[in-house]
């Protein structure tokens, strides 16, 4: 008994010294992997982008509308029918109204957003587009990629005449530029058909801080489908409710 209690007593009392022998073992410290280039490139281009579109207060944008003139045609074809006048009304992120008014009468175009499909209505009688041209703000796609840090990556060069545009790819659309004045000029994406579209944008105005295009024109292939020209722009307007809901 007196024997086991010694023994006892002599572990218990090499404990603390036992502990103070241990060294810690060192764990690996974590190794972050080196940035992806092209993602750094893309998110430099990405970022002079918005910086030339007006920067926070772009990034910030609750809604705009837009109006002046346009015309519409058909793919491979000369005819075609002009507008008289066109608004075009946006309430960021995804609800748009276009109101046409042309020589046999008035024509609107609703995207109520939240997933909804677009609804045309002439003559009071609603219906679907009889077009497959995405009509929405060319832009929310840039404000998009900033806000949800979508990986963006550069586009291969895309040269116009004696001009050379440098680009960033997007999930579903590639989005060209001029480097010397950053604002979008070029946006290529599919429609609801999956057919290939380009969206040329041109005489940018800027309001409150925020810069959009003045000129948009939808093309397939080389065939111009919608061309709309803008000469006034409010920032930040109020819609009425139920503004862009069409009618029942």
């Amino acid at each position: 008994m007196k024997l086991t209690l010694a023994l006892c007593t002599a572990l218990l009392l090499s404990l603390p010294t036992l502990a103070q022998d241990t060294k810690p073992v060192e764990l690996p410290k974590d190794t972050a992997p080196a940035p992806d280039p092209a993602l750094v490139e893309g998110k430099a281009r990405l970022d002079a982008i918005i910086a030339a579109h007006g920067g926070e207060a772009f990034l910030n944008l609750k809604g705009f509308t837009l109006k002046g003139k346009g015309e519409a045609s058909f793919p491979g074809g000369d005819q075609g029918f002009a507008f008289d006048s066109l608004t075009l009304s946006c309430s960021l992120p995804d609800r748009v109204r276009l109101d046409v008014s042309m020589f046999f009468g008035d024509i609107s175009y609703f995207l109520p957003g939240g997933g909804k499909k677009p609804v045309f209505v002439m003559a009071g009688e609603a219906q679907d587009p009889p077009f497959a041209i995405p009509i929405s703000d060319p832009t929310q796609l840039l404000r998009d990629a900033a806000q949800k840090n979508v990986p963006v990556r550069p586009a291969p060069d895309l040269k116009v005449g004696d001009k050379t545009f440098l680009g960033i790819l997007l999930p579903g659309a590639s989005v060209y530029y001029d480097p010397a004045k950053p604002l979008a000029r070029r946006i290529t994406l599919k429609n609801a058909k999956k057919e290939n579209l380009t969206l040329e944008l041109d005489k940018y105005k800027t309001q409150s801080g925020v810069s959009l295009p003045g000129a948009f024109v939808v093309k397939q292939g080389k065939d111009p489908l919608l061309t709309m020209n803008f000469d006034k722009i409010e920032i930040d307007p109020r819609f009425a409710e139920g503004f862009f809901s069409p009618p029942r």
